[in-house]
């Protein structure tokens, strides 16, 4: 009988087996089904690898020879389809028997230095390629519509293609080759052959990498008529020989020439005119820079020029610019600059020094009263800009010629900032500021430094500025402003310090405060004080201040305090100017005073008098002074004057007064039924209408006498006080 145990046994086997197969037969299928999935992920992982962090592939179908798909790397670029061919050996180790791509879309323009590339180990196809080749120069880009075929080759690859570079409606013809060996593009070459109904765009190149790292190769290239903005050209290049011609006709013209010298070296001599600049920086793809007119021409020229490409050693190359007629917006046409130096190649930079052999630059803008001559920029050629600015002789409106020490740093396209210092000649004023420019708008600071002004100073430093002639003490101002394509305000503040004004009739001196202006267009100004230590209009007041306030509206209100006279607080009602106005009318309300106390303050001394006077002084101010109206002091009722006789008196004008003889022995006993003074520019007058009891029998003797101008004493105190104290030591401590 057979043995039901081992039977039994190999029943049991056979289920392990078949569960075991089972198992890894469920297993297979799932590794399998994964698969596609996990080759998506690494493949879209080995393309972000080569610089496009958002590209995204997908497999639609997989196989054990092949796989199909398509990929995003960002934006619009991709693959509309590609087919991965291997075995499966290959599959397991990463390796391609071949790659077809179809419908390639990249928008970043190929240049010959790119290093981004990746090594190859299987033939790719590329069909219906939509590429942009950068163009040299800064010129731009163009299409590039083609199919190329990529072979591994021993260290790097070869790829030959055919298309069409997309200019005008028909396009240029186009083949292309190219070797990448290492690291980067060994070897490539191009040819052109326009169509009959094509641009005329034709011609032939090729560069070759020297063991030495250099480039070798020869270009022959002409262009006529070419669409979207691209120049004419003419580009030769044979031998360490070349020649480039470009132009854009109206708008600008390129001409360069490198060719033996007399004494076997090479020499480079190059010349940009452009005669159009906004048209220009359009062609370039560059911002508007605002400025219309011209021509700009720059100059470069180079001996001892090496021939290779590029060169190791960079000789050193002179450049000049000269712009004349530019108009800078919509101004006028009538500025200019003339601008020379050296560039020089150091670490790997251009950087740029004044030129020994060549006159110091110059710029003039009319419009701004701008002209600077001696002008030297020394500092780094590239972007961003660090440039260090100098002129021997900068003339600005309203400032006596000055030296400029500046620094120009940042991009004209996006952040651009000037910082400047200006001295003037003899060191009198000394002003520092910044300016930053970007594509929203601005802002700007300038500061005057405290400067003390003596008798005549003004008009020195700051000539034809709107200043009083006779401004003396000390000034100070800080400006800010901020501008964008909607609006422009700032602000202003004007440090005042035992200041002092004359113009004729009228004399301030012992001004102190800050001037501040909350914005400056429309101009306004918050409500703050000036302390006036000497007010004379014709009558000196003293230890006063004033009050003042501007809103949008382009009035000034003027809220003066109390000045003292004659031992009295004189006040001065509240008045607007508006700005514009060609005068300003005050008056001088003055209370009742003693007739001794009115006399002592006019200078008469010696007077002994009994009476009271009150009235009212009003004042014009425009621009040639001040001037006393009608108005004055009048006696309130009769009164006594008696001046001791002996010489003659002092405070009276001996030239303009007659019979000074008896008007003294008149006033040694006056008794005055009226008694007035008035105020004029020549001085004060003293108006009597009265008797002396002892002369002629007390005849009837009506007097006007003229009265010399009192001396002038300047007040002493101890300066400004309270609030206006402390706004002048907060601006002398702002460290912005």
């Amino acid at each position: 009988m057979p043995d039901g145990g081992n039977g039994l046994r190999a029943v049991k086997r056979k289920e392990k087996v078949l569960l075991v197969g089972g198992l890894l037969a469920l297993g297979l299928l799932a590794f399998w089904l994964s698969l596609p999935g996990l080759l998506a992920a690494r493949w879209t992982s080995q393309l972000r690898a080569l610089g496009f962090p958002q590209a995204e592939l997908a497999i639609d179908d997989f196989g054990l020879t092949q796989a199909t798909g398509a990929f995003s790397l960002g934006q619009e670029d991709g693959a509309d389809r590609f087919i991965a061919r291997y075995t499966p050996a290959g599959l397991w180790s990463g390796r391609f028997t071949g790659l077809e791509v179809q419908g390639l879309r990249l928008s970043r323009p190929l240049t010959v230095s790119m290093t981004d590339l990746p090594a190859l180990n299987a033939p790719v196809q590329i069909t219906q390629a939509r590429l942009t080749l950068a163009l040299p120069a800064g010129m731009g880009s163009v299409p590039l519509l083609m199919d190329a075929a990529i072979s591994p080759a021993e260290g790097g690859w070869h790829a030959e293609g055919q298309g069409t570079l997309s200019l005008g409606s028909t396009g240029v013809p186009a083949r292309i080759t190219a070797d990448w060996r290492g690291d980067g593009l060994s070897a490539a070459g191009f040819t052109l052959t326009p169509a009959p109904s094509g641009p005329r765009l034709g011609g032939q190149g090729s560069v070759r990498r020297l063991a030495n790292g250099g480039w070798t190769g020869d270009l022959d290239v002409t262009a006529k008529a070419l669409p979207q903005g691209l120049p004419d050209m003419v580009l030769r290049w044979k031998a360490g020989q070349g020649q480039a011609l470009l132009e854009w006709p109206g708008i600008a013209r390129l001409d360069a020439l490198l060719d033996p010298d007399e004494t076997g070296g090479r020499r480079l001599a190059a010349t940009l005119r452009v005669d159009d600049v906004p048209g220009f920086a359009a062609r370039l793809g560059r911002p508007d820079p605002g400025l219309t007119g011209g021509p700009v021409t720059l100059a470069l020229s180079a001996r001892n020029v090496s021939t290779d490409l590029p060169p190791r050693d960079w000789p050193d190359i002179a450049v000049s610019i000269e712009a004349r007629s530019l108009g800078i917006g919509q101004g006028p046409r009538d500025n200019a600059l003339s601008l020379s130096g050296t560039a020089r190649r150091i670490d790997g930079e251009w950087w740029l020094s004044p030129a020994a052999d060549q006159p110091p630059g110059s710029l003039s803008i009319p419009t701004l009263g701008l002209s600077a001559k001696g002008l030297l920029l020394t500092g780094r050629l590239a972007w961003p800009l660090d440039l260090d600015v100098r002129a021997a002789n900068l003339r600005l409106p309203w400032l006596a010629p000055a030296t400029l020490a500046a620094r120009l740093r940042g991009d004209p396209a996006e952040d651009l900032r000037l910082e400047w210092n200006m001295v003037t000649g003899n060191g009198g004023a000394s002003l520092t500021g910044a300016v930053e420019l970007n594509g929203d708008g601005g802002r700007a600071l300038a500061k005057l430094a405290p400067i003390r002004l003596g008798e005549g100073d003004a008009a020195e430093l700051f000539p034809g500025a709107p200043l009083p002639h006779a401004l003396t003490g000390t000034i100070a101002a800080r400006l800010t402003a901020a501008w964008n394509g909607e609006k422009a305000d700032g602000t202003a503040d004007i440090l005042l310090e035992e200041a002092g004004v004359r113009l004729p009739g009228l004399h301030l001196a012992g001004i102190n405060g800050v001037l501040r202006f909350d914005r400056l267009s429309p101009l306004s100004m918050p409500q703050q004080t000036l302390t006036i230590g000497l007010f004379d209009p014709g009558i000196a007041l003293t230890g006063g201040g004033l009050g003042l306030s501007l809103p949008t509206d382009g009035v000034l209100r003027l809220a003066p305090e109390p000045f003292r006279w004659a031992g009295q607080n004189v006040t001065l009602p509240q008045s607007t100017f508006r700005l514009g106005n060609d005068h300003l009318d005050l008056r001088l309300d003055i209370p009742a005073t003693p007739v001794a106390d009115v006399l002592a303050a006019l200078g008469i001394m010696d007077a002994q008098a009994e009476g009271t006077m009150i009235g009212s002084v009003p004042i014009r101010i425009d621009a040639a002074g001040a001037h006393a109206s009608a108005g004055g002091l009048q006696a309130t009722g009769p009164g006594r004057l008696s001046v001791p006789a002996g010489p003659l008196p002092s405070w009276l004008d001996p030239v303009r007064n007659d019979s000074l003889a008896l008007v003294g022995r008149a006033l040694s006993d006056y008794r005055f039924r009226s008694l007035g003074i008035s105020f004029a520019a020549d001085g004060p007058r003293l108006t009597l209408d009265g008797a002396n009891p002892s002369l002629y029998g007390g005849y009837a003797m009506p007097m006007n006498l003229i009265l010399m101008p009192p001396p002038k004493t300047l007040p002493t105190g101890g300066g400004p006080s309270g609030l206006v104290a402390a706004d002048m030591a907060a601006f002398k401590a702002r460290k912005d």
